[in-house]
């Protein structure tokens, strides 16, 4: 996706943490990205 720079998932932990740039692409794009695939999002 562009203006993510890089997604880590853990998947013994179920998390995934995201750096990006905000200039590039808003939050929310990438939540709903994350929530389109079938995945709950916490701790925006």
């Amino acid at each position: 996706m562009e203006g993510v720079a890089k997604a880590t998932v853990s998947i013994d932990d179920r998390t995934v943490d995201v750096e990006y740039e905000p200039s590039d692409v808003e939050l929310d794009v990438i939540v709903t990205a994350i929530e389109d695939q079938g995945y709950e999002v916490d701790g925006r």
